[in-house]
């Protein structure tokens, strides 16, 4: 098993997701509520009371944790989380879970890379910086993940055109800008005097359009920044819909969306929601529920699959 983060304890999160990467990344496919209790109590992070930490004033929960193991009732809580998150995702849960025990069900972590890179991804900013995320291969990486949920969270034409771009894509600005309309079926404005060679993406990583099953005019494009690392949430100006709402004849309604790689609190999705200036928050479980793996090229898993066992050796595990 992984070494369980220090974490708050009023945070269930962080802890679901221990347990669940314990269970997806093991050989066993398996993790029992009694072993990750017993893991708890003897990594020190729960005590056999509750006021080992909670103070019994700031505890919520105090009545349930005064006469019983401190540790079993809190996975009690981090049970409900697991229960939640099937709720949500239901066939698209990888899990399979009981009142004892977490399973994973008929599959392994190859099986479904969007959860287990969206998983790892999570649980790594509670073991390591989480600038680290930010570097190296990641970031584009996530804007593959985005662009495929999108597909089956918007039903219409869906882009990328975050920087750096693919090999197939052209590097000036305005023949990119070019090949966006036309994969976007958008007539592309003059661009004189609207962008400058030294322009990478324009803040615009992914962009999408609600399809109604037509792909036509007359609906919603979400223009959105995919935002990983530490300061994530100084993004918030990005794209800037007035900087794009003269470069294409949209027909539709523009609106901007960020795209953050871990689970927020339905509190973090509100802060997150105004901070960006109104966007559309889509964080990891509504990635998740676009259905990705179903939109997801081989090129792409494979390169999934590379980051996730690179991060594995990375991860601390119990001694």
């Amino acid at each position: 098993m992984f070494r369980p983060p220090s974490a708050d304890l009023s945070d269930y999160t962080h802890y679901a997701n221990w347990v669940e990467a314990c269970t997806l990344f093991s050989g066993t496919g398996f993790t029992s509520k009694s072993k990750a209790a017993d893991v708890l109590r003897d990594e020190g992070i729960i005590g056999s009371r509750a006021d080992d930490f909670f103070e019994v004033d700031a505890n919520p929960l105090e009545d349930s944790f005064s006469d019983e193991d401190s540790a079993g009732t809190f996975l009690e809580e981090v049970w409900q989380t697991h229960q939640q998150r099937r709720l949500t995702l239901k066939r698209l849960y990888p899990f399979l879970l009981t009142h004892q025990d977490l399973r994973l069900s008929d599959t392994n972590w190859k099986e479904v890379p969007t959860y287990s890179t969206l998983l790892l991804a999570d649980l790594w900013r509670m073991y390591h910086k989480p600038e680290t995320l930010a570097t190296e291969t990641f970031p584009v990486l996530f804007e593959k993940i985005v662009e495929a949920s999108k597909k089956g969270l918007l039903g219409g034409a869906v882009v990328r055109f975050g920087h750096p771009p693919d090999e197939n894509w052209p590097t000036g600005i305005n023949e990119r800008i070019q090949l966006l309309g036309e994969l976007m079926s958008l007539k592309t404005e003059s661009l004189e005097g609207k962008t400058a060679a030294a322009d990478n993406d324009r803040g615009l990583d992914v962009a999408g359009r609600l399809g109604f099953g037509d792909d036509g005019a007359g609906t919603i494009v979400v223009l959105t920044q995919c935002a990983t690392g530490k300061h994530w949430r100084k993004k918030t100006g990005e794209p800037s819909l007035s900087q794009w709402r003269n470069i294409f004849q949209w027909d539709a309604k523009l609106i901007r969306g960020v795209a953050i790689p871990w689970s927020l609190s339905p509190e973090e999705r509100i802060r997150t929601h105004h901070t960006f200036d109104d966007a559309v928050v889509f964080d990891r479980f509504r990635l998740l529920y676009g259905d990705p793996d179903a939109h997801l090229t081989e090129t792409v898993r494979e390169e999934m699959i590379e980051w996730c066992t690179a991060r594995l050796s990375e991860l601390p595990s119990l001694s």
